[in-house]
């Protein structure tokens, strides 16, 4: 970033630390000097209250129990993420009610108002369908989110104090980070490999490592609640800012876009240079992410998935270069898309990358198809995983992907395919798996690292959508959605109101016709002058029940609503590029709890 911005950067955490609203994830920095520490507690007393967590019927502080921890080999064992958070706090805020937030003073998704008992449903909407003005508002809050500092901080795992194990009290590096980078940092600390003090043995045995968010049952229900606690603080930006109270993210319907990325544009997240020079290529000038300076490096430093991050390092601008001729990447098609809707069950033993074609889980992740499994040993990638591997770039890279705005977009339609899936099949709970999944993947297990632990869990996040209070603009692809031989019913299907009014029209119509046809009746039966009326005959009669008025015909159309890393890697002489053993690497762990 320039020297401006810095400054700005500077100053915002200076100032807004500790007056910018909550999120959820690693520490906040009011607690920060308990970490580690014997009394290592993190139940800070809101404003306006005098009782740690706010007190009865709000929050209280409670102890965090301890977790199983499976036997694992080292340098695995050493790992900081095993038994979160324990290794750092003990006690934490436990929140009651719809309260939620470190110190209980944020309403639960879904809730509003001042004692959270105001339901809100926000509407997630198709990026390429917005308005110029909700455009604009992306781009504001966006980058907005950029330069605001966060109330959290996060650690420098680069320096000997913070790798796995915590070493001492007095030498944890904590540091300061912006809203938006907070995220990209959570993204890259839950899918980074353990990192001993001695760097080679990770090198050693990165090709199995501990991934809270990848290649398990939980990566869809992890990157969910990522997703909500980062639209939560982007809504604040947006009203704060912006005075808008409608801000949601939106999502880019990639199927069968083939080689067209339709929402990297200038006026949503941003398009190329028009330069013919190699990557890596910055954004157009025209677009504020042209600016953005990204979080963490792109490269493993150490060996594979060994992501140690200065957060206060420069590791250069945002860059992005997709479908270029060495990759040929085509998006995901409908039909493949059908198919992953049609699979029977959430998730198949053994709950990963090996995971049967069965698996909606798998076959989403992009590990299995219609013929079977991936060919890992050709790096074949598939639905979300290919999207990932279109480009070369920030975007591209697993741990560091969520640099890229886009990140956003694309795994808020991932969301969407499993809402999708989830209205149709009415899953029971008990097809998450309880145990056996990858470590930090079972049902009942806490996310990592968002904090406090016991806020959030796999199983809260298997849940409809509009129970975590946000839906979507449609349940269906936009192909279908545009397509104009059933627009129209989609649009009755989807908006009950419209679909009410004409069957409210249709009603007064008929009543009208019933008034009338009795009137007439009741006309003609009424006694009249013979001597001038004209004599009648049979065949002069012509009047009939005509029209069908049974109150209890169904309508033609339902008003109830559907139920339901590669992405590359480093290449040390030209910045990211992709990395032919992205998935040989990570066939199957043998951690799996």
């Amino acid at each position: 970033m320039s020297d401006v911005y810095k400054m700005y950067a500077i100053i915002g955490t200076v100032i807004l630390l500790v007056l910018f609203g909550q999120t959820i994830a690693q520490f906040p920095s009011v607690c920060i000097r308990n970490a580690t520490k014997a009394d290592s507690t993190c139940c800070p007393v809101p404003k306006g209250f005098s009782l740690p967590c706010g007190g009865p019927s709000r929050g209280r502080c409670t102890e965090i129990t301890d977790r199983p921890i499976p036997k694992l080999p080292l340098p695995f064992s050493l790992d900081d993420r095993l038994n979160w958070p324990k290794k750092f706090f003990k006690n934490a805020c436990l929140c009651e009610g719809n309260f939620d937030g470190y110190q209980c003073s944020q309403c639960a998704f879904g809730f509003d108002g001042q004692n959270c008992i105001q339901r809100r449903t926000s509407i997630r909407k198709n990026a390429v369908n917005l308005e110029a003005k909700e455009r604009k508002l992306l781009r504001d809050v966006l980058d907005a989110s950029k330069f605001t500092a966060s109330e959290w901080m996060v650690m420098n795992i680069t320096s000997k104090e913070n790798v796995d194990p915590v070493n001492g009290t007095d030498n944890l590096n904590f540091i300061p980070v912006s809203v938006y980078d907070f995220y990209v940092y959570l993204h890259v600390y839950g899918s980074r490999s353990t990192l001993p003090e001695n760097k080679t043995t990770c090198t050693t045995n990165g090709v199995f490592h501990l991934d809270f968010g990848h290649i398990g049952s939980g990566f869809i229900t992890w990157h969910r609640l990522l997703l909500l606690a980062l639209e939560r603080d982007l809504k604040q930006i947006a009203l704060e800012r912006f005075q808008a109270a409608d801000f949601t993210l939106p999502y880019w319907d990639w199927v069968d876009d083939g080689q067209w990325c339709e929402v990297c544009t200038p006026d949503l997240f941003g398009s190329e240079t028009l330069t013919t020079i190699p990557y890596p290529k910055r954004l157009d000038a025209s677009t504020p992410f042209s600016k953005w300076k990204v979080m963490c490096d792109i490269n493993p430093r150490y060996g594979f998935g060994c992501r140690s991050c200065d957060p206060a390092g420069d590791y250069g601008y945002l860059y992005r270069w997709l479908f270029t001729p060495d990759n040929p990447v085509i998006l995901p098609t409908r039909k493949q898309v059908d198919f992953m809707l049609s699979r029977p069950v959430y998730d198949t033993y053994p709950y990963q990358n090996t995971s049967d074609n069965r698996s909606f889980r798998n076959v989403l992740e992009g590990f299995a198809k219609e013929s079977g499994l991936a060919n890992f040993s050709a790096d074949e990638m598939l639905m979300h995983n290919v999207v990932h591997q279109a480009a070369l770039g920030h975007f591209g890279d697993q741990s560091s992907s969520l640099n890229d705005p886009i990140f956003l977009a694309h795994h808020t339609f991932v969301d969407k395919l499993f809402e999708m899936w989830l209205r149709k099949n009415r899953p029971s709970l008990s097809e998450f798996p309880v145990r056996n999944a990858p470590i930090g993947h079972n049902r009942d297990e806490y996310l990592v690292p968002f904090f406090p632990p016991f806020t959030y869990t796999h199983a809260m996040m298997f849940a409809d959508s509009r129970n975590l209070g946000y839906d979507y603009d449609t349940m269906k692809l936009q192909a279908d959605v545009t397509n104009g031989s059933d627009s129209f019913l989609l649009l009755l299907s989807e908006n009950s109101w419209i679909l009410g009014t004409i069957i409210e029209g249709i009603a007064i119509v008929i009543l009208i016709a019933v008034v009338i046809v009795l009137a007439n009746r009741r006309r003609r039966s009424s006694p009249k002058d013979t001597s001038s009326a004209s004599p009648v005959t049979e065949t002069s009669a012509k009047f009939s029940n005509a029209a069908d008025l049974n109150d209890d015909e169904t309508p033609l159309v339902s008003t109830e609503r559907p139920v339901a890393v590669r992405y590359g890697s480093s290449d040390d002489t030209a910045g990211v590029h992709r990395n032919p053993n992205y998935i040989s690497r990570r066939r199957q762990s043998p951690f799996n709890v």
